[in-house]
């Protein structure tokens, strides 16, 4: 049986806070998740872990000649790992240029695709990078964005394509190689049992129901601020600005400008209707009540 479960999203839409479920599913009763010690983290994204596998320097190739490198590199990491193995990417789904997949389906036992309304993505993602909004709105609608691609030298990670937020999106629902369980941030927070037993069932996890309410409990968005504020979170972008921000749904209609969401809605109308996030935001700037 294939080891992954990969855990894809664009980033700020949620992955982490399924980590942390995970982590207390898992955990001890009684206790919450240790947020330096999360599991599902980017363990493929890792530069020395592709090099060791593949015994390449993958700081003297180019992208396509890591993406050439990668399908069977996952495949590797897969066989020698006991599943289910949770693993975080924000990479989009992808075909390198021998036309195959990236992410092929012997590596992986199914995706867990994590999806957030863009509007609250970008609010998000703006105070995680700290960014202008208005940066963030054009990244998001950017077919080349990419995480860790710096003009200059390497990073301990491995580029990530992001696409634009609705081409990430679709890359993920349209993939055939692995089966997909579609998760969206706002049904989590209205129906944590319901989503999280959904996740687990999905990883052929057998769901404990006292351990199931215990690993909410204790990640609940208030817990992990609170955990967070006593002993930091490594993974946060930014020292002194929390990663654990707000953890509510559609917080950006406290926060973008109407012509701010607008733009987003003009890049991402057709996968926003798709998810089911367009109508309600139209209805809402149809009221007039977000800020000019």
């Amino acid at each position: 049986m294939t080891s992954i479960v990969w855990l894809a999203s664009y980033p700020k839409s949620g992955s982490t806070w399924i980590r942390a479920f995970l982590t207390a599913y898992g955990g001890p009763p009684g206790s919450g998740p240790d947020l330096d010690r999360l599991i599902g983290g980017e363990l493929v994204n890792s530069r020395a872990l592709f090099d060791e596998v593949t015994g390449l320097n993958s700081a003297d190739l180019s992208e396509a000649e890591i993406d050439r490198a990668r399908p069977g590199y996952h495949l590797r990491v897969a066989a020698e790992i006991d599943p289910p193995c949770w693993v975080k990417v924000h990479n989009a789904f992808g075909i390198n240029d021998r036309g195959q997949p990236i992410f092929p389906g012997g590596a992986g036992r199914g995706v867990v695709h994590i999806v957030r309304n863009p509007l609250d993505v970008a609010v998000s993602f703006a105070h995680h990078q700290c960014w202008e909004v208005d940066r963030i709105i054009d990244h998001m609608a950017d077919p080349h964005a990419a995480m860790d691609r710096p003009r200059t030298g390497v990073t301990a990670m491995l580029p990530q394509r992001l696409d634009t937020w609705s081409g990430h999106a679709a890359s993920w629902r349209a993939q055939t190689e692995m089966p997909v369980l579609q998760v969206r941030y706002e049904d989590m927070i209205a129906d944590p049992h319901g989503q999280f037993d959904r996740i687990l069932r999905f990883a052929g996890v057998a769901v404990d129901a006292a351990q199931l309410e215990h690993a909410i409990r204790h990640t609940g968005f208030s817990a992990l601020q609170a955990r967070e504020a006593r002993s930091g979170f490594a993974e946060k972008a930014l020292a002194g600005a929390p990663f654990f921000r707000r953890g509510i749904a559609d917080g950006w209609r406290d926060s973008l400008l109407r012509a701010q969401a607008l733009r987003i809605v003009a890049s991402h109308r057709a996968m926003m209707a798709r998810l089911g996030y367009l109508d309600a935001v139209l209805a809402f700037l149809d009221e007039g009540t977000t800020p000019a």
